[in-house]
């Protein structure tokens, strides 16, 4: 049923109407100085973080995007041998990752070395490291005085903070917010020239992207100052408020009458069912929130596919898995991002502006063979359609099943290809990964790069450094992390075996393409894989008549997937090792063991203690000889699992620091396997040693005590 009113969900409160009223002012300030040609100032660009209506429009203050980066300077051509090469800032690189060397290395190994010289009206928009050593110096126009000069890592990962200007904005209001993870989003911009220099030792560590703007040759841009963290100080505070909390953007998305549309119903298998039309007005739709309800959740959001058409397209601009469009499929896996929100109670929010010229149909296909519930909330605003200017939005998904990678075979999987123009503003991965090793460097799907390529580029205007650098984290981390424009909201582990979701936004750092852009990532495994499935959605603008390479969703391609049956092999990051199932050291406690299929050799050890205190001992595990061993438990964590303490043959292991070493379990929402470790090495002769687990109750946050293990592996250190 369609109903008028002026916001939906809403409870005002004075404070909250003072919030929005100030965030409103923001976010009209952002698109005039974005969208109207005026001045490029460091206020303009934060203000543009939250400001999601701007992309919906071809900028008038025309700019490219390009980034610099570590990435192997023997990667020339495409099909060249060394394409796929990977030294890209480990150290040691044939060929220095670097612009120009300046200055070959001392005595102290360090040299000087350029990594961009950007001449013209322009800004860095993003910034990232996994580690860097040295030091960075960048000087703006031409100034003979740096703006910055100071240890790499910072200007990589938190400019303005060490700038530490007197009268900005305390430290810690970026974190989280400007910085995130291993990313930096600290706009700099310069009217005439840009030069970055580096002084560091090459064979250490040296990982680094820059993002940059490119304007107009007349564009009218403000350079940055230090000075600007005092000018621009209120607006730095409540942008970064915002994206620390995105989904505070809810409560002032749209205008004063907002139309709302919901809808809640059943949807037979096979049905197709309307959530929301426009018919002859043009609009936007600046908010879309569902909530899928399903016996067998996860399948339901991979088989229920979302379209959205504008104008009375032939082909849907949005066509995607309902679960993947929002970009942390397979199933409900919170996290919360500026232009996207998905909440531990199902609820699945969308902010991207989608703008139509007449007419607009949002509508979903339960192609799964159960019944489906859905509730969903579309509200459309006023808009006037403009012709040259205005966008349509796209959310385009595809998958690829029972690949192979890895032991030599790598490749450019694409993501999508489109000719027209139009802006890039993200995409996500989701991927079942079958690998067996439970270490990283035994799982990793993602040491390949990032290649985008935008209008005319012959070689790519983004060459990256690894998956998941281009994601924003780095070294192949299984954490969980959510962030204002990137997240890894789903990994099952061990290391990064199971299903995996990594998504990221381009936001601040949008690529405009004025004739197409490609996106490729290699896929590029550290073992041989089979069996590998990869999805991809991605979103972006394009103008009316542009043409994309997705292909309709066809019903093979939203199977049903589990995770294959697998053991723990002694390969990569895990070779050498020594593997014992926990349910094997059960002994006479079958009841312990549980069949867990997605778990290795498909089944755990599960103990339920009555109270805290209570122990369990475990048959013994066998050491092959005396030496110096790491020893790993690799463990199940869930909403209801609890905390335990271990005894290795009787006495209490203790930690790095010293303390009792506590193995806590607990997770809020997610159920997942992670390996777990004292810290230390331990003297273990050859033989039989035992276990003892002792429960230590259950996380403050948390009720259960449950403890649930999958097995253990011993490591000879070397």
């Amino acid at each position: 049923m369609k109903r008028l009113f002026k916001r939906p969900f809403l409870s005002f409160c004075v404070g909250f109407f003072v919030l929005a009223l100030s965030l409103g002012t923001l976010l009209s300030s952002g698109i005039s100085g974005s969208q109207a040609g005026s001045e490029v100032t460091t206020g303009s660009l934060v203000n543009e973080m939250i400001d999601l209506d701007r992309l919906a429009e071809f900028p008038e203050a025309s700019y490219s995007v390009f980034q610099v980066s570590s990435y192997d300077r023997r990667s020339k051509a495409f099909g060249g041998g060394n394409w796929f090469a990977n030294s890209d800032g480990f150290g040691k690189e044939p060929l220095p990752g670097v612009a120009e060397v300046l200055r070959e290395p001392g005595k102290d190994q360090a040299g000087l070395y350029l990594l961009a010289d950007v001449k013209g009206p322009g800004s860095i928009v993003r910034t990232w490291t996994a580690r860097m050593n040295g030091e960075i110096t960048m000087w703006l126009d031409e100034s003979e005085k740096p703006v910055f000069k100071g240890p790499a890592n910072d200007f990589l990962q938190r400019l303005y903070p060490a700038l530490a200007v007197s009268g900005g904005p305390e430290a810690q209001i970026y974190e989280g917010a400007m910085t995130q993870r291993d990313a930096g989003y600290y706009p700099v911009p310069f009217a005439k020239r840009c030069r970055i220099e580096w002084s560091g030792n090459l064979e250490n560590l040296h990982f680094y992207h820059i993002e940059f703007r490119r304007y107009a040759p007349d564009a009218k841009v403000a350079t940055f100052s230090p000075s600007d963290l005092v000018t621009w100080n209120q607006e730095i505070e409540k942008v970064c408020g915002i994206l620390r909390r995105p989904s505070e953007l809810d409560e002032i998305i749209g205008e004063a009458g907002s139309e709302v549309q919901e809808k809640s119903n059943r949807v037979e298998a096979g049905q197709r069912f309307e959530l929301g039309a426009v018919e002859n007005r043009s609009g936007k739709i600046t908010l879309l929130k569902t909530r899928l309800k399903a016996g067998n959740l996860e399948e339901a959001l991979r088989q229920t596919i979302l379209t959205i058409s504008f104008d009375k397209a032939s082909r849907p601009q949005v066509e995607a898995p309902l679960g993947d469009f929002y970009g942390a499929a397979p199933g409900i896996n919170p996290f919360n991002a500026v232009p996207m929100t998905v909440d531990a109670d199902g609820w699945m929010t969308c902010r991207f502006v989608m703008p139509f010229g007449s007419s607009m149909l949002t509508a979903i296909e339960n192609r799964s063979s159960s019944r489906i519930e859905i509730e969903s909330m579309i509200q459309v605003d006023d808009y006037a359609w403009k012709e040259g200017a205005s966008l349509y939005f796209n959310g385009k998904w595809r998958v690829d099943h029972e690949m192979e990678a890895g032991g030599g075979l790598v490749f450019d999987l694409p993501y999508i290809l489109v000719n027209g123009t139009g802006r890039f503003v993200g995409c996500a991965a989701i991927l079942l990964n079958p690998a067996e090793g439970p270490h990283p460097s035994g799982s990793w799907w993602g040491e390949g790069d990032e290649k985008i390529y935008v209008d005319n580029d012959i070689f790519p205007s983004f060459f990256g450094t690894g998956s998941e650098d281009y994601f924003n984290y780095s070294w192949s981390s299984p954490d969980l992390f959510s962030h204002a424009y990137f997240g890894q909201p789903r990994n099952d582990g061990p290391g990064n075996g199971g299903f995996v979701s990594n998504n990221r936004w381009h936001i601040l750092d949008d690529i405009p393409f004025r004739s197409r852009i490609s996106f490729y990532m290699e896929l590029f495994t550290h073992t041989r894989v089979t069996g590998l499935a990869y999805a991809r959605t991605v979103w972006f603008y394009d103008s009316p008549g542009s043409q994309d390479d997705n292909m309709p969703i066809f019903q093979r391609d939203i199977r049903p997937q589990k995770r294959p049956d697998w053991t723990p092999a002694a390969v990569g990051g895990t070779r050498d090792a020594i593997f014992t199932q926990m349910e094997d050291m059960a002994g006479n406690n079958k009841s312990l063991v549980q069949n867990r299929p997605e778990w290795a050799n498909g089944k755990i050890l599960e103990w339920k203690p009555g109270s805290a205190g209570d122990s369990l001992e475990l048959e013994p595990f066998n050491v092959p000889k005396d030496g110096l061993y790491d020893l790993y438990l690799v463990m199940i964590l869930s909403p209801e699992s609890g905390r335990f303490a271990v005894k290795l043959d009787g006495e209490v292991l203790l930690d790095a620091a010293g303390e009792e070493w506590i193995v806590d379990l607990y997770t809020p929402f997610q159920t997942m396997a992670r390996r777990n470790g004292p810290g230390h090495s331990l003297n273990l002769r050859e033989g039989g040693h035992r276990l003892t687990l002792i429960s230590r109750g259950s996380n403050p946050a948390g009720k259960g005590t449950v403890i649930q293990g999958d097995f253990i592996w011993i490591r000879e250190k070397k």
